[in-house]
């Protein structure tokens, strides 16, 4: 972090995280994220501007990671659940069967945020806004993707797809009655837009269910 003469700040952060769930060559994600912001109100043009108490601008830009999958699916594991048998001397002897078609090229997804901000506090800080305006993309999601059944599955998780979020935020607080030991009233409004979009999916693969959550 670095500000200087309380005016311009700067951040820079830079995370690398390790999962087991990916091949030992893919196992590290490095995800760095940058932000800046402009205090204008300590410029010399709105020192003497009374009725604005603060007024900044921000923009940022950062990356992070995500590995939620089952672990090992980079190498080939075996089940003995009893679903798949065979008979041998007039018995029954359970196989043991490949848990699923292998991917060592998986690696971490990735959403990338950009975000551009304004702060502005009015009239001895009784009134309150808030804009920002941010664009996230993530690429390189890990879906089940169909495949061919010459390989004898019918999927394969893979890094293959894309999704965009966009859109604008406003936040509005005021203190209408201020009664310093006695009646307060504030009133806070927000409002935002807001556009998903998938981008990309597997070939073929218009869309796909979602697991449920709950909680």
């Amino acid at each position: 972090n670095y500000g200087f003469m309380d005016k311009y700040l700067f951040s820079f952060n830079i995370r690398r995280d390790g999962a087991s769930k990916f091949a030992p060559e893919r196992r590290w994600g490095t995800f760095p994220s940058a932000s800046f912001a402009w205090r204008a109100k300590n410029e010399k043009f709105l020192k003497n501007v009374d009725w604005i108490n603060d007024l900044k601008f921000r923009a940022s830009i950062g990356t992070i990671g995500n590995n939620r999958i089952q672990d090992y699916l980079y190498i080939t594991t075996f089940r003995n659940d009893g679903q798949v048998y065979y008979g041998v001397n007039n018995g029954i002897s359970y196989a043991y069967y490949s848990a699923g078609l292998v991917n060592e090229n998986l690696k971490w997804e990735s959403t990338e945020s950009r975000n551009l901000g304004l702060d502005l506090t009015m009239f001895k800080q009784r009134l309150t806004l808030t804009v920002d305006v941010y664009d996230n993309r993530s690429r390189d999601l890990l879906l089940n993707v169909p495949v061919a059944p010459t390989f004898g599955y019918s999927t394969q998780i893979q890094n293959i797809g894309k999704t965009s979020n966009k859109g604008v935020e406003f936040q509005i607080s005021g203190t209408i009655i201020k009664n310093p030991g006695g009646f307060n009233w504030t009133a806070n409004y927000n409002m935002s837009f807001n556009t998903n979009k998938v981008l990309a999916l597997g070939p073929g693969q218009d869309f796909f269910f979602a697991a449920p959550s709950w909680g």
